[in-house]
C-alpha cells in the first residue's frame, strides 16, 4: 500500500450507503471507486487469483505460504468491510461466505435485476410526472431528484428527453410557453429551462390569473368551419336557397313560413344570412389545444372511450373490462407520439351486447385513457362516424340506424360510459331519426311537408 491507502477505520466511515432491496446500484458505485484505490478490486472481481495455500520445501514436506496468509489477510479484512455495509435484509443473502469475491456475487445475484427493475420505475415516473397544484419550483425540485437517481446508477437522461418530458409535464396553463419553447432550435438546456419556467410562472401570477387554455377541437389551418368534420357544417352547406325552394313547393303558405337557420339554431333567419357563418377558429387557439391534449387527459371517468383516427387498435390499460383476455407473448409493442414503445400484455374483446363487439382489443397497461381505434370499428363493421362541433353518432352505414353517440369535452370526442352507450342505444327498438335529419333527407322541404308525413 503507498500513500493512498485508508485504514480501516477510514474506510469504514467513508461508505454511507448500506445496501438494501432497492439501491444496489448506488452502493455498488460507492465501493467500486474505494477498492480500485486500494488495490483491492482483484478480491471481488476475480482478475487475480489467489496464491496456494501451501508451498513444497522439498518433494516430500510442504509449509504455508507466506503469500496466501498476507492474501487472506486483506482478503478478511475486506470481508469485513463489506459486511459492515450491509442491511439485515442484504446480510440474510451472505450467510456462510467467507471470502469477498463469494459474498460479491451473491450479492450482485440477488439485487442487480431488482435495481434494473427499479431503474425503469424510476424511468417510467419521469415520463409520466405532472406538476399538479404544485408550484413549478416544487414540480422541478421533483423532476431533478428523479434525474439525478438515475445519474447516480450511471444512466444519466439525454437532455433533449428532459426537456421533453418536463414542458410535457407542466399542463395545460404552460400550453403556450411549452409549444414555444420546444419549436426553438436548438432546444434550451434543461439547466437554463428551470428558471424561465420560474419566471413565466410569476409574470402569471402578477397578471391575476392563468393564461386562459382554449378549448377548441382540432381543426384545419386552412380557415375551415370549426364542425367541418361532421355533420352541421354540410347541413349550412346544403342550407343555401334549400328553404327558398321550399316556398315554391309550401302550397301557398308562403307568407305564414318562418325559417330556422340551421347553425345558430334560431327563428327569423336563413343559415346564408346567419351572422355565424364565417366564423374561424383562431390559430393560437389550435396550437395552444395542441399541446393541451398531449400535456393532460386528467378529465373522464376510466370506463371512457376516447376516440383516436390515429390509432390502429382499440386500447384499455385494465384488463377488467374485456371478455375473454388471453396473455399476449408477441413481439409487438405500442409506439406512440413521442417515439416511446409500450409493451402489450393482454389482448381481449369487449361485447356490450349480441349485435356490437369490439375486437382484438390491446390492453398496454402505460396507457392513462381507454382509445376506441376509428379506422378499426369502421373495418370491422359496417358503421360510419359523423364528427359535429359538439359531438359525434356511430351510425350502421347499411341501415342508418345510430349505433352510440358521444360528446366533445376538453377537445376530445369521448364515448361516455365506455361500451354500454351502445348497449342501451341497441336495446332501444323505437329509434326515430329526427326532425332537423328528415329536413336536410329530404332536400329541406317545407317544415308543413314534412308534418305531413310525420302524421302518416
Amino acid at each position: 500500500m503507498a500513500d493512498s491507502s485508508f485504514s480501516f477505520n477510514t474506510m469504514i466511515h467513508m461508505i454511507t450507503i448500506k445496501l438494501s432491496s432497492t439501491n444496489y446500484l448506488l452502493w455498488r458505485n460507492q465501493l467500486l471507486p474505494l477498492l480500485q484505490c486500494q488495490n483491492l478490486l482483484s478480491h471481488v472481481d476475480g482478475s487475480v487469483a489467489p496464491p496456494p495455500i501451501t508451498i513444497a520445501v522439498d518433494s516430500s514436506s510442504s509449509q504455508p505460504n507466506p503469500q496466501y496468509v498476507a492474501w487472506q489477510l486483506q482478503d478478511q479484512r475486506l470481508l469485513s468491510l463489506l459486511f459492515s455495509s450491509l442491511t439485515e435484509e442484504a446480510m440474510v443473502e451472505v450467510l456462510g461466505l467467507t471470502t469477498a469475491r463469494d459474498v460479491w456475487l451473491a450479492l450482485e445475484n440477488s439485487f442487480s435485476h431488482i435495481s434494473k427493475t427499479r431503474e425503469l420505475r424510476i424511468k417510467d415516473d419521469l415520463q409520466l410526472i405532472k406538476r399538479g397544484t404544485r408550484s413549478v419550483t416544487e414540480y422541478s425540485r421533483s423532476f431533478k431528484a428523479l434525474c439525478d437517481q438515475l445519474t447516480a446508477m450511471g444512466r444519466s437522461v439525454d437532455d433533449t428527453d428532459k426537456v421533453h418530458w418536463y414542458l410535457r409535464g407542466l399542463g395545460a396553463n404552460f400550453a403556450n410557453f411549452s409549444t414555444a419553447q420546444m419549436s426553438l432550435t436548438p432546444l434550451p438546456v434543461f439547466k437554463d429551462l428551470v428558471p424561465k419556467v420560474e419566471s413565466f410562472e410569476i409574470f402569471q401570477k402578477s397578471l391575476g390569473s392563468s393564461f386562459p387554455v382554449s378549448s377548441a377541437a382540432f381543426t384545419a389551418t386552412n380557415g375551415s368551419f370549426p364542425s367541418s368534420r361532421g355533420g352541421s357544417s354540410s347541413k349550412s352547406r346544403r342550407s343555401r336557397g334549400g328553404y327558398h325552394g321550399g316556398h315554391g313547393h309550401g302550397r301557398g303558405k308562403r307568407g305564414s313560413y318562418i325559417p330556422r337557420c340551421q347553425i345558430c339554431k334560431t327563428e327569423g333567419h336563413t343559415a346564408n344570412q346567419c351572422r355565424s357563418h364565417y366564423d374561424r377558429v383562431e390559430p393560437t387557439a389550435q396550437l395552444a389545444e395542441a399541446f393541451t391534449t398531449a400535456c393532460s387527459l386528467s378529465n373522464g371517468s376510466e370506463s371512457d372511450w376516447f376516440t383516436d383516427t390515429g390509432a390502429s387498435a382499440h386500447m384499455t390499460p385494465d384488463p377488467s373490462q374485456l371478455d375473454k383476455v388471453e396473455p399476449y407473448h408477441g413481439k409487438d409493442c405500442v409506439i406512440v407520439g413521442n417515439g416511446a414503445s409500450l409493451p402489450i400484455t393482454h389482448t381481449g374483446m369487449l361485447s356490450s351486447s349480441s349485435n356490437f363487439q369490439l375486437l382484438n382489443v390491446l390492453v398496454v397497461p402505460r396507457l392513462t385513457k381507454n382509445l376506441l381505434s376509428i379506422s378499426k370499428l369502421t373495418s370491422d363493421f359496417p358503421l360510419s362516424v359523423t364528427f359535429s362541433h359538439d359531438n359525434f353518432v356511430v351510425q350502421n352505414r347499411i341501415t342508418g340506424m345510430a349505433v352510440a353517440k358521444g360528446k366533445r369535452a376538453g377537445g376530445l370526442y369521448v364515448l361516455e360510459r365506455g361500451h354500454s352507450a351502445f348497449a342501451s342505444v341497441l336495446r332501444n327498438k323505437n329509434l326515430h331519426a329526427s326532425f332537423e335529419l328528415w329536413h336536410a333527407r329530404l332536400g329541406h322541404v317545407n317544415h308543413s311537408i314534412l308534418s305531413l308525413l310525420n302524421k302518416k
